[in-house]
This record gives C-alpha cells, structure tokens and sequence, in this order.
C-alpha cells in the first residue's frame, strides 16, 4: 500500500514532441478500451468491491471524453472533482502479479528483466527455475487474503471519507 500525501498541486501529463503527429481522439479512444479492457480482468477475481471499481471507473472514463488540446492551457482547463480539492490524504493501492514473489516493489518485472538489478536476478534464480517467467506467476495471484472490510477499516483510522 502506498500512501500519496496531496499537496494541492494540479498534475499534468507530459506531452512529448511527437504528440502534435498523433491524433488525439483516436489515441485517446485507443487508451480508454485498453483501460477498461485491463479493470475488467483484473476485477473478475472481485466482487462487491470489483462491481464498485467498475462503476467509479466507466464514470471516469465517461467523464474524461471531453475534447482537450494537447497544450497546458487545454489541459489545465479539465475540471477536478469536489473530493480532490478538499482531500488532505489520498491513498493508492497497487496490487499486482508482483505481489506473488512479494519481493522488492511493483517495480518488480523491470529490476528483474529491465534494469537487471542483481538482488533480484539472484532472488529469482534462488527461489525459482532458470526457465520461468513473469506471466508464470499469475497463477499464484489468488487474492485468497483480499478483505475489503479489513481495508475500510485500516483506511477509516487513517482518516480517508
């Protein structure tokens, strides 16, 4: 769990150079089905807490179709809703196929294949076989500890509304 202490600074996305050749609607359109794509995997495996996620997120994907232009003027114009301005905490939970090894972060695929780390590499070449892979462990995510309620709770003594 990673807490995100808000500190009433407006983020941005970064555009790049090449983000004037591409068409925004469409790229845009493309990252929504890949987003929503994405949550409804991942929120099969849950239940009154996935339906949740599910709503809250199609109202943000519906929501965020409006038509923006890619300069900060454009982008700085896009409405927050009530509950960001007026947040003093926000917590993020990040939970993944990297939580089956429980090692390092959810950097975890990147400090093993990517940046090569070699306290990951030798984690992995201790605890598992030459020829396994990543996706090998989703298998392993069962989720078989998930409690929401618990969660709520820890949350609500955290002072989260």
């Amino acid at each position: 769990m990673i807490l995100i202490l808000k500190t009433g600074i407006r983020a941005s996305p970064v555009f790049t150079s090449h983000s004037n050749n591409i068409n925004v609607n469409k790229a845009m359109l493309r990252m929504k089905l890949q987003l929503l794509k994405l949550l409804f995997l991942w929120t099969t495996t849950m239940s009154l807490v996935g339906v949740v996620i599910k709503l809250l997120f199609w109202n943000i994907v519906h929501t965020a179709s409006a038509q923006y232009q890619p300069n900060w003027n454009s982008i700085d114009s896009r409405p927050l809703p009530q509950w960001f301005d007026e947040a003093k905490v926000g917590i993020f939970l990040h939970w993944g196929v990297f939580s089956v090894p429980s090692f390092h972060s959810e950097w975890f695929w990147w400090s093993w294949k990517g940046a090569r780390n070699q306290d990951t590499v030798d984690f992995m070449k201790k605890n598992y076989p030459p020829v396994f892979t990543y996706a090998d462990f989703a298998p392993h995510f069962k989720a078989e500890f998930f409690n929401p309620d618990q969660w709520v709770d820890i949350f609500k003594a955290a002072g989260a509304k």
